[in-house]
């Protein structure tokens, strides 16, 4: 199941990973996988923080950039990647649901990653000094904004968990057969662990890798200690 809901284990269990074998039935596992867990969970935990936030009754700017990190999440999940295909290649969203995907998609589009919408909008006002004669005093660029509002955030949430437990269901097949094999096989040894994660330090960091449908490696880049 999606790690959000994570089964409980004793405390006197004790563990070790191995990674499934590469198939298409694991990169499919891969695939799904992180649709919830790379794109929807996260959106949907920004967005109950966005809410509880607002809920206090002095929201701030917190609230907008938690909503919005939320939607370019959650569209992660449809739009084009040259590494994975799109949620909806294997799902539909359903039709109650599809007027808010929608205006979720292009505000995403218009306002979020690229300024086009009148959603945001810089004015040119002019700063007007009014203790004896009325003068100029300075010009300012003041930007209004106008994130998604609270209804649709809520509506956003209730869209997640609709496609969260799809995807569980989607997942539960590929993860029987999956669990299937590697249980008619001996058990993996100590040393066919975890892929080759390494670190680095985070002069090195680099943005544009391009991880591959079944990851075989990953950087962790860390912080260097700073001089004594």
């Amino acid at each position: 199941m999606i790690s959000r809901r994570a089964s409980k284990t004793k405390p006197e269990d004790q563990f070790r990973y191995a990674l499934v074998p590469d198939s298409a039935d694991a990169r499919l596992f891969v695939e799904l996988s992180g649709y919830a867990n790379a794109d929807l969970n996260p959106a949907l935990h920004a967005l109950e923080s966005a809410i509880r936030l607002e809920n206090t009754g002095d929201p701030d700017m917190h609230v907008r950039y938690l909503i919005e990190f939320a939607v370019v999440a959650y569209c992660r999940a449809f739009f084009h990647s040259n590494v994975r295909g799109r949620l909806t290649d294997h799902l539909e969203i359903r039709t109650e649901f599809a007027t808010l995907h929608g205006e979720v998609c292009a505000f995403r589009n218009t306002t979020v990653a690229h300024s086009q919408s009148e959603l945001s909008t810089t004015w040119p006002v002019l700063l007007i000094g009014q203790s004896g004669e009325p003068y100029v005093r300075d010009l300012l660029g003041a930007n209004y904004s106008q994130t998604l509002p609270l209804p649709r955030v809520r509506a956003l949430v209730t869209l997640i968990d609709v496609l969260v437990d799809e995807i569980d269901t989607l997942l539960a097949p590929v993860r029987a057969r999956l669990l299937a094999t590697a249980r008619s096989l001996p058990v993996p040894a100590p040393t066919q662990t975890m892929p080759g994660i390494h670190h680095e330090l985070d002069d090195t960091f680099n943005p544009r890798t391009r991880r591959t449908q079944y990851p075989l490696t990953q950087t962790l880049y860390m912080q260097a200690e700073p001089a004594e």
